[in-house]
């Protein structure tokens, strides 16, 4: 219930399912997965990171849930260990979602002001999904950052 609560974005019936589930089965990386998601959608960052690295301690090849853990750490500032963790999500050659993961690896670049790097990454996201619209405006202000306005304009 909680997983449905919140891929139709009722957060608060979601975060109180997942609660419930997460105090019959503690050790379900799931659970702690979805409890990590909802508590970053309500901005409670530090709490959604203990939540997803449980998860991850839990099933260390939960790729889902360590490129979840790398958006929050990025949201938290921690950009060496997000990126250290999209690096180990890009080498699994099983995850279906790679543009999540190059936006996230873009994005933690472009917040550390290393503009160079996010692009190669973001054009990447862009390789795998062309209506990625994050990585399209990280991609453009990363162009503008490098000083190229008529690139980042188009």
């Amino acid at each position: 219930m909680g997983t449905a609560f919140l891929q139709s974005g009722r957060y608060p019936e979601a975060l109180r399912e997942l609660l419930l589930a997460e105090k019959s089965d503690p050790t379900n990386p799931i659970v702690q997965n979805n409890l990590g998601l909802v508590y970053f959608i309500r901005e409670k960052n530090e709490i959604a990171q203990q939540h997803l690295q449980r998860a991850v301690d839990l099933r260390s090849e939960y790729t889902e849930a360590r490129n979840n853990l790398s958006r929050v750490l990025i949201e938290l500032s921690q950009y060496d260990k997000a990126i250290s963790e999209l690096k180990i999500v890009l080498k699994d050659l099983t995850y279906t979602d790679t543009s999540k993961a190059f936006t996230n690896m873009g994005l933690a670049y472009f917040r550390r002001g290393q503009y160079g790097e996010a692009k190669k990454y973001l054009s990447q996201a862009l390789k795998t999904n062309r209506e990625n619209c994050l990585a399209y405006t990280l991609f453009g202000r990363s162009q503008m950052e490098l000083g190229d306005t008529k690139a980042a304009a188009t």
